[in-house]
């Protein structure tokens, strides 16, 4: 399914498409997988041989790793990214990161739901542990 746009603004968001995946920094077959696509289809739209459609954008729009700013691709108007939301923590971690890990999002979401005082526990917990840790190692 193309994209109902204007025969002329075709390389424009080619050219977006590119700058997106540079700033992502993903290879064209990391940024492929990421929509659903092989590297030679991220290179086809780059260079011009193909059309982003309006599934690639599904797909980025969708992507849990970064949030893409879909009106910036489409028009070129904002920023490219959206900011994360306050309790967006998974994609800020994978912003900070560099890349998608799937222990530490899963870590960073529970921990998120945690109560203060279950946060305290979980602390405290880790403090003696390793505490612990440290006796029997030096013993």
């Amino acid at each position: 399914m193309s994209l109902n746009i204007k025969e002329d603004s075709i390389p424009e968001i080619n050219n977006r498409f590119k700058l997106l995946r540079e700033n992502c920094k993903k290879s064209q077959e990391d940024f492929g997988k990421a929509i659903g696509i092989t590297k030679s289809g991220v290179s086809d739209i780059e260079n011009g041989r193909r059309k982003v459609t309006e599934q690639h954008i599904i797909m980025l729009r969708n992507w849990s790793e970064f949030k893409i700013n879909e009106n910036w691709l489409r028009t070129g108007e904002g920023e490219m990214f959206l900011k994360p939301q306050k309790n967006d923590l998974v994609t800020k971690a994978a912003l900070l990161l560099g890349e998608h890990d799937p222990v530490f999002e899963a870590f960073v979401e529970t921990y998120s739901k945690l109560t203060p005082a279950n946060r305290k526990i979980l602390l405290d917990f880790g403090s003696d542990f390793i505490d612990k840790l440290k006796q029997n190692t030096n013993n």
